[in-house]
């Protein structure tokens, strides 16, 4: 393998992120197929497949045909969906068509790429090849502070780069030679220029800082109304600052988070006024235990914050059924055509509602607190409700009424 394709072979593990992530043998039934065929050199072809492929079959040189007499001299794996052909010569501005044949994709049993799949090409004018970056991403997670080399085969180009996450031009910042120094989440996007060749294709590398901080409002123990506006607010702890940073809120006690600020970007020391939508009422038929995280994009949690409340028009007390110990019953109201138990309990549970001839009518899995939901079409009457942790069983006697 030359020298170019070599260095062309270390990158393109970073460009096919597809190919790159996670490349495990998977069942199904889709043949893969061609998505790209590029010759950015006279001598030189790129080839993406839909999905990630056997090696074996994929650098057979005999799976693959050019017409006009074009030899394929050698077959470069690169990743999980993309290989290179060495050739000869390409004509500038003629049209060529690759032919393959026999690539078997990672199922078990494979699929095989319909026999003699065409795609046509023409070679244009040739590219400059791309340039290194170490380190070569996709994405690196850093601590405090991260220096990025980068190089280039050819003496004569000219490595142009941002760190904006726009597409960098040949008036972009021109990279001196010394390392860049990077403190902040951000995506570093760089290509090379050479006269008389078409500028390379682009790298793209997104750095994250893993900053720790802490949410510094809701504090921990209020309860916030539906419609209500608060300002939610955090900091880091080592005053640094990063971009792309979202609250997310979980109304499971922290089970499950989603994004509520999809827009929004943060820097350091943020606050944002946010509003309590209305549809946490349909996630939730009682008060919910809310916890926010700050996340980074593309990067790790920041920060939790202490457990709050929202109160939902469907969290009326009726008033408390049992308590002892660490187990809390509560009967709940509002509910149209049902009502419903909050059991509050330590560690991870079941509870059911069973009938008079051990029956189980309703059940919900939980973690501190869940609210079991009881269907109106339940006769009126006294049932159990049974607590069920790995290693015992707590019951408690309860009345239905409508």
């Amino acid at each position: 393998m030359n020298k170019k394709l070599s260095k062309l072979c270390s990158f393109l593990c970073m460009v096919c992120l597809l190919g790159c992530i996670g490349v495990s043998a998977q069942t199904d039934a889709t043949k893969p197929t061609l998505t790209v065929v590029n010759a950015y050199r006279d001598t030189a072809i790129l080839i993406v497949f839909s999905e990630p492929v056997d090696v074996g079959t994929s650098t057979t040189i005999a799976n693959y045909g050019i017409n006009n007499n074009v030899q394929i001299n050698e077959v470069i794996w690169i990743s999980g969906r993309s290989v290179i052909l060495s050739t000869s010569k390409l004509t500038s501005g003629k049209t060529y068509t690759l032919t393959v044949s026999n690539i078997a994709d990672l199922a078990d049993p494979a699929n095989v790429i319909v026999p003699k799949s065409p795609k046509q090409f023409v070679f244009v004018h040739a590219q400059s090849e791309l340039p290194s970056v170490y380190p070569p991403g996709p994405v690196e997670v850093f601590s405090q502070v991260i220096s990025v080399d980068m190089s280039h085969t050819s003496a004569a180009a000219e490595i142009r780069y941002t760190l904006d996450g726009s597409d960098p031009s040949s008036s972009s910042a021109k990279y001196s030679g010394n390392p860049i120094t990077i403190t902040s989440s951000l995506t570093l996007k760089a290509r090379a220029f050479e006269v008389g060749l078409d500028s390379s294709m682009e790298v793209a590398i997104r750095f994250v800082r893993d900053v720790k901080g802490e949410i510094t409002y809701p504090k921990g123990g209020e309860t916030f109304s539906i419609g209500q506006t608060i300002t939610l607010t955090w900091k880091s702890f080592d005053n640094a600052k990063f971009n792309l940073a979202y609250f997310w809120l979980s109304i499971d006690g922290g089970k499950n988070f989603f994004n509520i600020t999809s827009t929004k970007h943060f820097l350091d020391s943020s606050s944002i006024a946010w509003t309590i939508p209305s549809d946490i009422e349909a996630r939730s038929l009682a008060n919910t235990n809310a916890v926010l995280m700050v996340k980074q994009y593309s990067g790790p949690d920041i920060a939790f914050s202490p457990v709050f409340r929202i109160a939902t028009a469907n969290s009326v007390r009726k008033g408390l059924v049992h308590r002892t110990g660490g187990l809390f019953i509560r009967s709940l109201q509002g509910i149209p055509n049902a009502s419903a138990f909050e059991v509050s309990y330590p560690g991870s549970f079941r509870v059911r509602l069973i009938n008079a001839n051990g029956c189980s009518l309703a059940k919900a899995d939980g973690m501190g607190a869940v609210q079991l939901r009881i269907p109106g079409s339940l006769p009126q009457g006294t049932y159990l409700l049974r607590i069920e942790t790995r290693n015992r069983f707590l019951t408690q006697r309860v009345t239905i009424c409508h």
